[in-house]
């Protein structure tokens, strides 16, 4: 009789180690996909905020820089009319009623909405029919103004005011700045020592901390 010869099959341990082998090397591959997959996640989050962050900042550059007079928007404020003597009012609606061009941004103290609002004139100056614009997501805003004296010398010419900003936006991601207000004319300059004062007692802040509607408002070029 002949005798056939057979492969020497796998064995029972050969098996396990080669399965245990091959979960580890999935397991780690899973991970591995997962972590690319919430690194991916969070980058896009980021630049979604980054970008919602920078056009917030563009609007408050570009009509801070130009504006005659700056206003802070307080619910808690008394003034109901816009006036040169002051720089806070109540309605943001006070801006579209002026004969100037006007801007503002306001937020609600258990909002993430921003709402900005752009109320341009014709030659004739009438109003130009606009709706608010709003950016999501937004956590709040904080300003300083401050001003800062060139020389000793005390003249109203020597001094120039500055806005320090700071964007906060609800998954974390933050934009600060410096945005200089050359136009501006309903800022007070109190004369001192100091070459660089705050204006107001510490930072307007609008958004989440705060207990009424809070915002910013641009007058005139």
């Amino acid at each position: 009789m002949k005798k056939f010869k057979t492969k020497k099959a796998y064995t029972l341990v050969e098996l396990v180690v080669t399965v245990a082998i091959l979960s580890i090397t999935a397991g780690m591959g899973v991970g591995i996909f997962a972590s690319a997959l919430r690194n991916y996640s969070q980058a896009s989050v980021t630049a979604h905020e980054q970008d919602k962050a920078t056009e917030i900042e563009s609007f408050l550059l570009r009509y801070a820089r130009v504006c005659k007079y700056f206003y802070y928007i307080d619910g808690m404020s008394g003034e109901t009319e816009i006036s040169p003597d002051v720089h806070e009012v109540y309605w943001e609606e006070l801006f579209a009623a002026e004969e100037s061009e006007s801007q503002y941004m306001i937020m609600y103290p258990n909002s993430t909405r921003l709402e900005y609002k752009i109320n341009d004139k014709d030659e004739e100056g009438n109003a130009i029919p606009s709706s608010p614009m709003y950016v999501e997501g937004v956590e709040n805003i904080e300003v300083k103004i401050s001003k800062q004296k060139l020389t000793s010398e005390e003249s109203e010419n020597n001094i120039f005011y500055f806005m320090n900003y700071k964007i906060s936006m609800e998954e974390g991601y933050t934009l600060k700045g410096t945005a200089i207000l050359y136009n501006v004319a309903n800022l007070s300059a109190d004369y001192s020592n100091s070459y660089i004062e705050d204006v107001d007692d510490g930072s307007f802040k609008m958004g989440k901390g705060t207990v009424a509607k809070h915002g910013l408002g641009f007058l005139g070029h």
